[in-house]
């Protein structure tokens, strides 16, 4: 009885432990427990029609070395199709290796393709990959005064509607020229 009593304690504090781990738990099926609309928020309708809005990400993330950057989430047709998380200027890779460490299985070094010894924090470019029924997107690039990260995570149950939205954007970007 006892190393049950033992075990049953052991397992509450690993789930609680590995749960606190990631810090942060953007559901993209669960807009339910979200508070999207508060003092804090921004809100508004973009021109395609999503209802977007934006928060502090601390508000929604317990991950302290994310805390500065900014949460978007992007609804059509009253359904979340995508979290974006933007950190800008910060001289450091945290969203870079959050977002390895929460949604790949393997190193940030090998799904970049590149040697340990590679600054990642000097690293440019996009790279995508799946994780169950998310798309994730990981970008850093250089923008006028530093650099930006962007992790863009979409919903692959809603990618048709994915792609009309970001079709439309398109079309709209291409009659700017």
């Amino acid at each position: 009885m006892r190393n049950l009593i033992k075990f049953i304690l052991f397992l509450i504090l690993f789930i609680n432990c590995s749960k606190v781990s990631y810090g942060c738990d953007l559901d993209l099926n669960n807009l339910k427990n979200l508070n999207l609309n508060n003092e804090n928020s921004i809100n508004f309708i973009d021109m395609f029609g999503a209802d977007i809005t934006i928060h502090p990400l601390e508000e929604y993330c317990e991950e302290k070395s994310l805390y500065g950057s900014l949460i978007k989430y992007t609804r059509l047709d009253d359904k979340l199709i995508r979290i974006t998380i933007e950190r800008g200027n910060f001289d450091d890779v945290n969203l870079m290796s959050y977002s390895f460490k929460k949604y790949s299985k393997v190193s940030i070094y090998e799904n970049l393709r590149v040697s340990p010894e590679v600054n990642l924090k000097n690293w440019r470019g996009t790279f995508y990959w799946d994780a169950g029924n998310e798309l994730i997107k990981y970008i850093q690039s250089d923008i006028p005064g530093g650099k930006i990260e962007v992790l863009e995570i979409d919903n692959l149950n809603h990618i048709k509607t994915i792609e009309i939205y970001e079709e439309e954007i398109g079309k709209w970007l291409d009659s700017q020229k």
